[in-house]
């Protein structure tokens, strides 16, 4: 049963809050706390006791665990033909870069040049106008090329949009091109 306002079970259990509660200010008798099983001072059965179970119980739950195998053992999420489909691996992942992923960046990439970066955008992510507040804006490459670290291939952006540049590589490349020849000019 809910309660919902406007319900009469609603109204009717509001109406017996506080002083208008038949038993407001009144208490239980020993007896009937009695008949109730609650007793002031009882302490339960098994606090403060480390070994409940005898010995014998305790082997006989150790041994019906040694043949128990659990539900999910050697079983793999991805074998779901319905997860399987949804999956990209390789060349048909958002994320695949003609294989140089891992490509490291070029050595003139540090943090200094970075900073300098960030300097000449002010600070400021250049997609939605962002100011940086406490955590440094991401230096992302334009060309998704690690090793071309010339200035008008870098621009900064907070990270949830440097996130969103992964996908549609060729919209976002356009776009920040733009963008950056724009603040050349």
């Amino acid at each position: 049963m809910t309660f919902k306002k406007g319900n009469q079970l609603y109204k009717l259990r509001r109406s017996f809050k506080g002083e208008n509660n038949p038993f407001y200010r009144k208490h239980h008798t020993k007896e009937s706390k009695e008949k109730m099983g609650v007793k002031k001072g009882t302490i339960p059965w098994n606090k403060n006791k480390n070994n409940i179970y005898s010995k014998k119980t305790l082997q006989k739950m150790r041994d019906a665990k040694k043949d128990y195998i659990p539900w999910n053992k050697d079983e793999n999420i991805f074998t779901d033909e319905r997860i399987k489909k949804y999956i990209r691996y390789g060349e048909k992942s958002n994320w695949y870069i003609h294989g140089n992923a891992y490509e490291p960046y070029g050595s003139e990439f540090n943090n200094s040049f970075k900073k300098q970066i960030r300097t000449r955008d002010n600070y400021i992510c250049q997609i939605c106008n962002t100011k940086e507040n406490g955590k440094h804006l991401d230096v992302h490459h334009i060309d998704y090329n690690k090793k071309n670290n010339k200035p008008d291939n870098l621009i900064s952006l907070c990270h949830p949009c440097h996130g969103k540049t992964n996908t549609n590589r060729n919209k976002w490349k356009n776009l920040l091109q733009q963008i950056i020849l724009k603040k050349i000019e």
